[in-house]
């Protein structure tokens, strides 16, 4: 009863902490600091009058070696373990790259006995399963054709400074629209200025919600990076 007036942020936090890392971090328990708590505090506590979460996209410029990838593979990790019929897809620009999310979230799981025992992974097919839920995570290159017919919970668009294309971008954004608390969290570190592309489309749209020229609620900006001058 108690844990259920925790707020969900403590949830999330809580249930990260208990995931252990791949890679660069290998058998390191994912331990948050102060300002990755900070992004999760204000994704899953600060909601609308509805209730429901406010936020239902956030893009976060971080730069290289600052855990991004894994602190977004971790918060897809909870919208899939934690909470029902999730619809859950890491996208990136390429098949190597969208692997890459994949690769995290299935290594976090075979380092949990307890998590592993709840899904099923296919790992030909880059795919997770939850039967138990209903929830689903795959993984998806704007390079492997344009799918149709999704209605996503959670997206993670990982390092979209090297995104060409812009189709399964607009197939998950427009798909997502049908979910009531869906997550689009996108991921980069700062691109070069190239005002034709998705990354500074995006860029230059966060700014403008940052400093308060644009008015949107529902989007999160979360942007580390060095004064203009």
């Amino acid at each position: 009863e108690a844990a259920g007036m925790m707020p969900e942020s403590d949830k999330v936090i809580e249930f990260i902490e208990l995931l252990t890392l791949s890679g660069d971090y290998a058998g390191q328990r994912f331990i948050l600091r102060d300002w990755q708590k900070k992004i999760v505090r204000d994704l899953f506590d600060t909601r609308a009058e509805d209730g429901s979460r406010r936020y239902t996209d956030c893009g976060i410029w971080l730069p290289r070696k600052s855990a991004k990838t894994e602190l977004a593979t971790a918060i897809a990790a909870y919208h899939f373990f934690c909470l029902p019929s999730q619809e859950i897809y890491s996208a990136a620009s390429s098949r190597d790259q969208a692997s890459i999310v994949f690769n995290k979230l299935k290594g976090m799981i075979e380092r949990s006995p307890a998590l592993s025992a709840k899904c099923r992974i296919i790992t030909v097919s880059k795919r997770i399963i939850k039967e138990s839920t209903g929830s689903i995570f795959a993984s998806l290159s704007s390079d492997g054709g344009h799918p149709h017919g999704l209605s996503p919970s959670m997206v993670v668009a990982d390092e979209i400074h090297v995104w060409k294309k812009r189709d399964l971008w607009t197939a998950l954004t427009t798909g997502s629209g049908a979910r009531k608390n869906h997550l689009i969290l996108s991921t980069t570190t700062a691109g070069n200025y190239e005002p034709e592309s998705l990354e500074w489309e995006l860029y230059d749209y966060a700014s403008k919600v940052r400093d308060g020229v644009i008015d949107d609620p529902s989007y999160l900006p979360v942007i580390y990076e060095l004064k203009k001058d």
